[in-house]
């Protein structure tokens, strides 16, 4: 279901978002194919968190997904020019929301909460975050 769920939300088929620019149109889809069908992934739950806190004006706002763990997530008040793969630099009002961990936690505290690092321990090549989306 899951892989017919992204098929739908990649195809031309869902337009529901109002968004002129159509910045975050195929963000959009996934939201709502997501929310219509209940079901999802990280990827597929980060991006209904990152169009909800975005349509109700939390900014600056990240998707972000790592590369060596196979998992998405938001982040809230990441400074701009910041490092994404080093969250040291992201500020002390940076806070993590993992919808699909059902948490959300301060940038500082990843180590030891971030899904995918059961033994607490940061290091740059095992927590590498790429941003798919951002808005300042």
């Amino acid at each position: 279901m899951l892989n017919s769920l992204r098929e739908l939300a990649e195809s031309d088929k869902i337009v529901w978002f109002n968004d002129p620019n159509q910045k975050f149109s195929e963000l959009a889809k996934t939201r709502t194919v997501a929310e219509q069908f209940s079901c999802g992934n990280c990827g597929e739950q980060s991006a209904i968190a990152f169009m909800f806190l975005y349509e109700a004006g939390f900014h600056p706002l990240d998707r972000m997904r790592r590369t060596f763990a196979d998992h998405a997530f938001v982040v809230i008040g990441r400074v701009k020019g910041s490092n994404p793969e080093d969250y040291r630099t992201w500020g002390e009002s940076a806070v993590v929301v993992d919808p699909w961990d059902k948490s959300f936690y301060r940038a500082s505290d990843i180590p030891s909460k971030m899904y995918g690092n059961p033994l607490g321990i940061w290091h740059p090549k095992l927590f590498k975050p790429i941003v798919i989306h951002r808005v300042d």
